[in-house]
């Protein structure tokens, strides 16, 4: 984590005691994106990611009911009113060379689109595409600590 933490820093701390709290730090995150962002979303199974990228797609006005984890597809696309929403998984990769396969370049260069990517750590070779980090962490029960981290100076490598 720490690797692709370098270059950003840490904005805002959050803590959400359920599910609906993190979807609204999600839209109130989503507030700052803009076109061709890169999201690394960070957390272990079961940390609330795929809550935040509903919060995300609901922002945009896709529906968050319809976001689920994209495991075993590698990437899913929600429709919002105002952009789309390319969600990836990238926990089953092997190295970047599947994501250039798939055409990950092309959808983060999409005109009016996102691109959220699960497991940032699991793919490092791209990790100075990301515009932004948010990492999530258990804090037992239903708690969360949500952590937002910019790019410093907001300039990818």
């Amino acid at each position: 984590m720490e690797t692709l933490l370098k270059g950003f820093t840490l904005t805002e701390k959050h803590k959400s005691e359920s599910a609906a709290e993190t979807v609204k730090l999600a839209k109130k995150f989503a507030a700052r994106l803009k076109e061709n962002d890169v999201v690394a979303l960070s957390g272990q199974l079961g940390a609330g990611k795929t809550h935040f990228i509903k919060g995300i797609a609901s922002f945009f006005g896709a529906d968050g009911k319809s976001v689920i984890s994209p495991t075993f597809n590698i990437m899913k696309e929600y429709y919002g009113i105002t952009m789309k929403i390319y969600h990836f998984d990238l926990y089953r990769l092997e190295s970047h060379k599947e994501l250039e396969r798939i055409g990950f370049r092309d959808y983060t260069s999409d005109e009016g689109a996102i691109c959220v990517a699960e497991w940032p750590e699991k793919v490092m070779q791209i990790a100075g595409i990301y515009d932004h980090v948010v990492k999530i962490s258990h804090k037992g029960g239903d708690k969360r600590e949500i952590l937002f981290y910019e790019r410093k100076g907001g300039k990818k490598q």
